[in-house]
């Protein structure tokens, strides 16, 4: 099977996440490289991988380190830490932040699996969570589609949920009805794999319940 580029998620016209098929048929959300603004040359790769021979979720970070420390010493370090670290050919290789513990219940055809929630208070603001990622360049011909979900400037405090579900058997309009909220926006990304069809579903919205910042997989 050939990589498919799916999707690129936009917030007010930056990057946010690319969505990906791989060769094996798995689902992957990954978040550009880290921006300049992290101290000594910092920089940060990460993505989650929807694994679809048994929906594990797994959340990798592939690449991290500055001018001092390469990724090769962190690895050691979270390693001996505890960290769940996985090994190629015996050689440390990344760092799964989930601990290959987390699983979506895709199987359910009524299921719908949360894969990840940011939520940020200053999204309009220099230094808020988006700023944390540069900008890819020249890529976004390699993807079926651009979703570009605006928020109005009027909105400071905002949340983004990404689901998914496996051969859904409902109207996938009723997840926006799932929170109350004063203002909402969305959009749905479906894709056939494997002799299944996977539905992914992108919501923003004002974060009234939740405007501290950061990622959680609750």
């Amino acid at each position: 099977m050939k990589k498919r580029y799916i999707g690129k998620i936009k917030l007010n016209g930056k990057t946010f996440i690319n969505l990906i098929c791989n060769s094996k048929g798995d689902y992957i959300f990954s978040f550009p490289k880290s921006s300049d603004i992290l101290d000594e040359g910092g920089y940060f790769r990460s993505h989650l991988t929807l694994h679809i021979q048994n929906n594990r979720l797994t959340w990798k970070v592939t690449d991290f380190g500055n001018s001092t420390k390469d990724f090769s010493d962190v690895l050691g370090v979270a390693d001996k830490e505890g960290f769940y670290v996985s090994r190629n050919q015996g050689l440390l290789n990344d760092i799964d932040l989930l601990k290959g513990e987390r699983y979506l219940d895709l199987e359910d055809p009524t299921h719908v699996g949360k894969v990840i929630t940011f939520a940020e208070r200053n999204i309009h603001k220099k230094g808020s969570g988006l700023d944390f990622f540069s900008d890819p360049k020249n890529d976004e011909k390699k993807f079926s589609e651009i979703i570009n979900l605006q928020i109005p400037k009027k909105i400071s405090a905002v949340e983004l949920n990404i689901y998914a579900a496996k051969n859904i058997k409902y109207n996938l309009n009723r997840i926006y009805n799932m929170r109350q909220s004063n203002w909402k926006s969305g959009c749905f990304i479906q894709d056939n794999t494997k002799n299944a069809k996977y539905t992914f579903v992108v919501i923003v919205e004002d974060s009234v319940f939740n405007p501290i910042g950061g990622y959680n997989f609750c």
